[in-house]
């Protein structure tokens, strides 16, 4: 019972804010906000041309690090491996003990 009496007050409570919702609801000062900033007359019209847009051919990454010099050495050159890591020749002993001789 006491279950019910919950669920009716919460159905009701839905039934007012739905109503309060729709009673409030202005869809013509709604309109008009929405499409304050448009201008009456065509974007369309007026002289206005077409203007072709310059393509150029796309860059593999190879090419675009051999124009953009300052990714070059760092993990984000394409031609970066493994083989470009180095360690400093003053540590290589202590690095090889720690890193099992790899």
């Amino acid at each position: 019972m006491v279950k019910q009496y919950e669920y009716l007050k919460q159905e009701q409570t839905f039934a007012e804010n739905t109503y309060k919702t729709i009673r409030g609801d202005n869809p013509v000062g709604r309109a008009k906000k929405s499409f304050q900033g448009i201008r009456a007359s065509s974007p369309f019209s007026g002289r206005r041309e077409y203007r072709d847009t310059i393509s150029t051919p796309a860059l593999s990454p190879i090419r675009r690090v051999g124009t953009n010099s300052n990714k070059q050495g760092t993990l984000w050159d394409p031609r970066f491996n493994a083989g470009d890591v180095t360690v400093d020749p003053k540590i290589v002993r202590y690095y090889k003990r720690l890193t099992g001789g790899y």
